[in-house]
């Protein structure tokens, strides 16, 4: 895996974590857009 690959996952997985929590701490208050990003980085990361 390169260096720009290992960039890549770690912000990806960043994101998915700060997202995950936050819908942990308050899941009604997640709109439609938070899940996309969760999908999205999601789908980033198989990409890789």
């Amino acid at each position: 895996m390169s260096i720009s690959q290992q960039k890549a996952l770690k912000s990806n997985l960043t994101v998915i974590l700060w997202h995950l929590l936050k819908y942990l701490q308050a899941p009604e208050q997640q709109t439609r857009k938070c899940k996309l990003t969760l999908f999205d980085h999601r789908e980033r990361i198989e990409e890789d």
